[in-house]
């Protein structure tokens, strides 16, 4: 009983996310700025566009750019391909890793190296748990989980996807 209880707490704390959301628009700048957040790093696929899709909504720029209004740098740390990353954030002047191997904590410390934020000023936001919840939580960074914009996805990301719905349920995600 008590090895189940721990094992729960480290599910828990490993891939349970500070906060959700059902897409990027729904999280509240100031309510950011409140829990002294003065960066974002931000997934890109299914996170700031659909996977089938190349362009950042205008809606989702606008977010963007009122949160570095705000005092809030971006930074966009994706898994995909860097052609990919580029295209998509072309008209961004924000720094970007490309096939950034998340959940590994290599590019998420780069990313915080080159805002040169604080750990306990940073939140992660993305549409996976094993990527940037996982990544996030590793690091002791705030962690926000969005709903994916897309159904479509890379066809590795459709299998995990399966079990991340039923670890949602666990999790009490709501």
């Amino acid at each position: 009983m008590l090895l189940q209880r721990k094992a729960k707490e480290i599910f828990e704390q490993m891939l349970k996310p500070d906060f959700y959301y059902q897409n990027i628009l729904q999280i509240n700048i100031n309510q950011l700025k409140s829990l002294k957040v003065e960066a974002i790093i931000c997934d890109l696929d299914n996170t700031l566009l659909n996977w089938e899709s190349n362009k950042i909504s205008p809606e989702v720029k606008r977010w963007l750019f009122e949160a570095e209004k705000a005092g809030i740098s971006i930074f966009i740390l994706s898994n995909a391909l860097t052609s990919r990353v580029n295209q998509a954030t072309e008209e961004l002047d924000f720094p970007v890793i490309a096939r950034a191997f998340k959940p590994s904590k290599k590019y998420f410390e780069v990313a915080m190296d080159i805002l040169a934020v604080e750990k306990n000023r940073v939140a992660v936001i993305g549409d996976q748990l094993f990527t940037d919840v996982l990544g996030a939580n590793r690091l002791g960074l705030i962690s926000i989980l969005l709903d994916p914009l897309s159904e479509k996805d890379f066809v590795g990301t459709k299998l995990i996807r399966l079990v991340e719905k039923k670890l949602k349920k666990c999790l009490e995600l709501k």
